[in-house]
């Protein structure tokens, strides 16, 4: 293994527990400023009632204020360091599964090194994801004014008065919009699940030969098998998931 793939290995756990341990740090930092300005507004609303005792109402008017916000800030102060607190119960709780992911993302380094095509499949599929969304915004903005025109009595705008047809007609189309965007969803799940389950059955001293390539092929070859029902979706990232388990104990 060369020092760039111990790098990549190594640095993904380094990379997450230094980025938990500066969340907590930050919290519970947080948490200190609150308190200090806390005991500062404290300090400074009780030099004011010694130095001005002769405008009463003045004054009780600022201490009051002064007491919220000093009560504020304290109450604040203890929500953050419970916060820190209760993300560190959590933190021991799910230590396994953290050291699980940090498994999973040092073998995912290893197969974006050997196959770095893979970069490439979220933003291609999100540029023709916003060409949809475009074309349906021009499409829902013509099936939307089909309707017959009305002037609202009193009112400069009218309104838009559809027949039962438009009506299931724009139903369709929003429906359609949500089917497709899940669509565009499952096929980049099933590309990047299908390019790892190829680079893992690779042969070691060839490699994978064009796994996205082929990934995208099987994609439209086989269309039906990209349903966006949530079961199909989970198997096909847990299958990845193991793939990337057994690649890393090999």
């Amino acid at each position: 293994m060369c020092i760039r793939d111990r790098f990549m290995r190594y640095c993904a756990g380094v990379v997450v527990w230094v980025s938990i341990l500066f969340l907590l740090l930050a919290i519970g930092f947080l948490g200190y400023l609150c308190y200090q300005k806390a005991k500062a507004a404290q300090t400074n609303s009780t030099e004011v009632n010694t130095a001005s005792d002769t405008v009463q109402t003045s004054t009780e008017d600022n201490n009051t204020d002064d007491e919220r916000t000093r009560k504020a800030l304290e109450i604040t102060a203890y929500i953050l360091w419970g916060l820190d607190v209760f993300c560190i119960l959590a933190l021991c709780c799910l230590y396994h599964r953290i050291q699980l992911a940090i498994a999973v993302m040092k073998s995912a380094a290893l197969f974006i090194i050997d196959v770095p095509t893979s970069l490439a499949v979220p933003p291609i599929l999100s540029f023709f994801l916003f060409m949809y969304y475009a074309w349906w915004i021009a499409t829902h903005v013509f099936i939307f004014t089909l309707g017959t025109n009305e002037k609202l009595d009193g009112w400069p705008i009218g309104k838009i008065k559809w027949t039962e047809e438009i009506r299931y007609m724009n139903y369709f189309h929003c429906f359609g919009f949500l089917w497709n965007n899940a669509l565009f969803m499952a096929l980049s799940q099933f590309v990047l699940a299908s390019s790892c389950a190829i680079w893992y059955f690779s042969d070691k001293e060839q490699g994978a030969h064009k796994p996205v390539s082929k990934s995208f092929w099987r994609a439209f070859r086989y269309l039906s098998l990209i349903h966006i029902s949530e079961p199909t979706r989970q198997a096909e990232i847990s299958y990845a998931v193991f793939c990337l388990k057994k690649k890393k104990k090999t």
